[in-house]
């Protein structure tokens, strides 16, 4: 019945409209929540509420303010979100249930591909059932900025799938690409799709001129996403490069994912995993045990020319962008497993079909039963638990709950910690609860200075001492910048002015003045309190 299903015409529209019901039904604890974390960074921005022409040219700009904001050139991304905002305003459920048709699409474009690999139909539906009901999707779906995930996985799975159409597939690449950077892996996915399952004779020529326009793109893309996401991340290094330290934490970020994967195990908001600097962490044998055993399967798979290491290939390229390499301030989070996801399902869905098929006849139905029941359940509890951790997605405070329920001695647990203390009245408490916050360098002073909490103790000394600290790391940070954006200045006035240098802060208010856009005011005012710090000197 089902097999009958999905040859006929309207198999996919019928899919997709049932996904997306599905979606609503599991996230709908999300859908009234408000502006959370980034959003604000994203939502709150003039370019995003006023999208003039001059803003979307400052979209286009792989070296403006906002890009640097964004650390990444990403302009499909933003002006997606100024579209929205056009069209919902400041209203969330239009953004929500954005993501939602976007997360849906891709679930039903993975079955259609798990399909064209020659998967059973009820293989295939369970493998997109278990991508759209998994846990570690709620932060990218329940998540408004996380619009550019859903956009990235979706236009790159319709460029994979309509390969054959040059036109169609260039430009939904293009797109993808400028979405987020992890859609690149759809370039040599296609590559090894095209080597491993030949288009007809008809179709081979325009497939290979769709790959040779696709990466001409990429390249293009690369050199803008490389100088964007190095101006935003300057400074931006690992913890500790001893004894391949750098390493030994990839390897145990990638054993995480897996774990995650598969069992939906350390799922949490903002996380903070504790950088490992041995080889011989329980978490690093274990990457590397199961590396050796994927990778064997995927070199075995590719000298066979079988389609399952297209997905193995797809986890594995996927996971290397946010493998830290290139280090960046938030190592691990469950929206990058989004992009993994489908090729840990498409390559574990054709191991299960091929192993199944060495089973003797007799006893093949019962062992594919027995797993398809087993997949069920878990698809099932994977709903339950997405519908649970949806509603996380609501607040600040529900999100930094979550963060603390999993890393209790984790910067947002320490930052906790610290405003408690300030209640209690123990200053020392509060400042030594601080520096264990801004144990990866990467507490913001002005964090401090926004909370209500510490108001009453801003004048301390033992905290101000703690507050240059943070500023010098700051000034530091931009010096080793080649170029200093607009909103970067403000920080950099606002730094000097911590450290009670008004020269310094004058001379940053008065380049941001220069380069004008909209951070004069806030220039003008760094300038009025560097002002009023010359004078109380005289």
């Amino acid at each position: 019945m089902l097999q009958r299903f999905f040859e006929t015409p309207a198999r996919f529209p019928l899919l997709f409209a049932a996904f997306t019901l599905t979606c609503l039904i599991v996230y709908e604890p999300s859908l009234e929540g408000g502006v959370v974390s980034d959003d604000r960074m994203y939502l709150g921005s003039p370019y995003i509420q006023q999208l003039s022409a001059e803003n979307v040219r400052e979209i286009l700009d792989p070296r403006s303010d906002i890009t640097r904001m964004t650390a990444n050139y990403a302009p499909v991304h933003l002006l997606a979100h100024g579209i929205q905002w056009k069209l919902f305003g400041g209203q969330p459920l239009g953004f929500h249930v954005t993501n939602i048709l976007l997360h849906a699409l891709s679930a039903t474009l993975l079955v259609a591909l798990f399909l064209q690999c020659g998967l059973p139909a009820g293989a295939a539906l369970l493998g997109g059932l278990f991508f759209l009901l998994h846990p570690a999707s709620v932060e990218a779906v329940a998540w408004m900025s996380q619009l550019k995930t859903q956009l990235a996985l979706s236009l790159g799975l319709v460029a994979l799938r309509l390969r054959t159409h040059p036109a169609v597939s260039t430009s939904a690449f293009a797109l993808a690409l400028l979405a987020k950077a992890q859609a690149a892996v759809v370039l040599p996915i296609a590559v090894v799709w095209e080597w491993c399952q030949p288009s007809e004779p008809s179709q081979k020529k325009r497939a290979i001129s769709t790959l040779i326009a696709w990466s001409a793109i990429f390249l293009v893309f690369a050199g803008l996403e490389m100088a964007a996401f190095l101006q935003a991340h300057t400074g931006v290094s690992h913890s500790t490069t001893e004894g391949g330290a750098p390493l030994w934490s990839s390897l145990a970020i990638a054993m995480r994912y897996l774990a995650m994967a598969a069992t939906s195990y350390g799922t949490s908001a903002f996380h903070e995993p504790t950088p490992v600097t041995t080889p011989w962490n329980p978490w690093v044998l274990g990457a590397i045990a199961a590396l050796l055993i994927l990778g064997t399967r995927t070199l075995f798979c590719l000298r066979e020319r079988r389609l399952e290491s297209v997905w193995w290939l797809w986890a594995a390229l996927s996971f290397l962008p946010v493998s830290q390499i290139f280090p960046f301030v938030y190592p691990m989070g469950d929206r990058y497993l989004y992009m993994m996801l489908p090729g840990l399902i498409g390559g574990t869905l054709l191991l299960g079909q091929s192993q199944t098929e060495r089973i003797p006849a007799r006893h093949r139905h019962p062992a594919a039963m027995g797993l398809a029941a087993l997949t069920v359940a878990v698809v099932f509890a994977f709903g339950g638990m997405s519908h649970k951790r949806a509603a996380i997605w609501t607040s600040d405070q529900r999100l930094i709950a979550d963060s603390i329920l999993h890393y209790p001695m984790g910067n947002n647990a320490q930052f906790a910690r610290a405003r408690e203390a300030v209640r209690m009245g123990d200053v020392p408490a509060a400042v030594e609860a601080l520096r264990n916050a801004n144990s990866d360098g990467h507490l913001d002073f002005e964090e401090v200075y926004a909370d209500p909490v510490f108001v009453s103790i801003l004048g301390d000394p033992r905290l101000q001492t703690f507050l240059d600290q943070l500023a010098r790391q700051q000034i530091e940070a931009f010096q080793r910048s080649d170029r200093i954006t607009e909103g970067g200045l403000i920080r950099l006035g606002r730094a000097h002015l911590v450290l009670r240098q008004p020269e310094q802060a004058l001379e940053a208010a008065a380049r941001a003045q220069r380069e004008g856009g909209r951070y004069v005011e806030m220039a003008k005012d760094i300038e009025q309190q560097a002002r009023a710090l010359q004078r109380s000197r005289r």
